[in-house]
């Protein structure tokens, strides 16, 4: 419990969010920020960062070995969500410098393991855990596709990987897995999918179809991402993805108006609104550029 409590207090240090009650002006946010990047690197230069990676390594161990229900697990479960908020705060507010020379490949591995083992279970506990764990992988991802021009920020990312963030963008999980796969999935995209392309794309479109908004409008976020220009064309012609889209706004604005699927968004109604704003701004687009 204290572990749990310590990497708890580690990860809100960590977090460079300022109290609502707390205004500042871009100046001061951006001193503030400075500020904390120091605070962040101190810990990382005093061994933080790394005892958290020895523990993510200690949790796929345990989790191989304790059966699924025994009281162990759930307390692993827990110091798992913990250790993965702090190093998600870690990977979002280190300097660029400590980005580039931090052992990615090592601990992204190290991550990609564990998701893979919490994946296998749809228990509560896991879903939880594996919901912390896709939040983590998407900040890593956008920190490389962020300074992808510097190739000291980048790892090969092995296609066995891709094709598990796919399942897990379809999945019956949770919408905020489903939502963080397909976030790191439009990550990924801009850093380069080669040869997977294709598959990705697909399975992005299929989520138009999911249940939950959330879901859909990220979906569509990464849709107007891969196809802002005329690159892929030839992929949104196969896939029909404008009559896909032109049926969609109906769809959106009619479950935008159920209260029970607008409390569960967790988006402002406003937020829904831009949403399908960009959605038929983009089908327009699309439509004049298949003309000419």
């Amino acid at each position: 419990d204290a572990q749990i409590l310590a990497l708890e207090l580690l990860a809100n240090v960590c977090c460079v969010d300022v109290p609502e009650d707390v205004e500042l002006d871009e100046i001061k946010y951006r001193k503030y920020a400075q500020e904390h990047e120091k605070l962040v690197q101190v810990m990382i230069d005093s061994g933080a960062m790394a005892r958290i990676v020895s523990i993510f390594l200690s949790i796929g161990e345990i989790l191989q070995t304790v059966d699924p229900g025994h009281h162990t697990r759930e307390s692993v479960l827990t110091m798992g969500q913990r250790a993965s908020g702090c190093l998600d705060n870690f990977i979002q507010n280190m300097s660029l410098q400590s980005f580039k020379s931090m052992d990615k490949k090592t601990i992204w591995d190290i991550v990609y393991k564990v998701m893979t083992l919490v994946k296998a279970r749809a228990d509560e506990e896991e879903i939880e855990f594996l919901e912390s764990l896709t939040a983590l992988s998407w900040s890593f991802y956008r920190r490389m596709k962020e300074n992808k021009s510097d190739k000291n920020c980048l790892i090969e990312i092995p296609q066995s990987q891709i094709i598990v963030l796919m399942e897990l963008a379809t999945s019956p999980t949770s919408p905020f897995v489903r939502s963080n796969s397909l976030g790191i999935l439009g990550e990924l995209y801009e850093i380069g999918l080669n040869n997977i392309f294709l598959p990705v794309v697909s399975t992005i479109a299929n989520c138009l179809n999911d249940n939950s908004i959330s879901v859909v409008v990220q979906s569509l976020f990464v849709i107007f991402t891969i196809f802002g220009d005329e690159t892929n064309n030839d992929v949104f012609i196969r896939l029909k993805l404008l009559d896909v889209l032109r049926t969609l706004v109906p769809r959106l604005r009619s479950r935008a108006q159920d209260n029970n699927n607008a409390r569960l968004l967790r988006m402002d109604a406003k937020d829904l609104d831009d949403a399908i704003a960009n959605l038929r701004a983009f089908i327009e687009y699309k439509e004049r550029e298949m003309k000419t």
